[in-house]
């Protein structure tokens, strides 16, 4: 199923966070279509967690972590972010 937006709507866009396989960037373009990098492949890797947030917001990009202890704490101290997508478990997750 293809979804066809206005030129107007905004589409969403992600960025995957390091400790999320980088493959899950890639289904999410392939497949179904939208808006992904991972941290790994934008040389992020290693840079610290308050820099990965604030790179997000920058390019208006949703995160998407395992790293719920961090980055709650840090999305309740900022007034705004782009939005984060906290996963608890599974096979997304980067076990490299």
């Amino acid at each position: 199923m293809l979804i066809h937006l206005k030129e107007d709507q905004k589409r969403m866009k992600f960025l995957i966070d390091e400790d999320i396989s980088p493959s899950v960037a890639r289904y999410f373009c392939e497949e179904l279509l939208l808006d992904a990098v991972a941290v790994r492949d934008r040389g992020l890797l290693g840079k610290n967690d308050r820099y990965i947030l604030q790179y997000a917001f920058n390019e208006d990009r949703i995160l998407v972590t395992a790293n719920i202890k961090d980055f709650e704490k840090f999305a309740l101290l900022l007034d705004v972010h782009s939005g984060i997508v906290f996963l608890l478990e599974g096979e997304l997750l980067h076990h490299d």
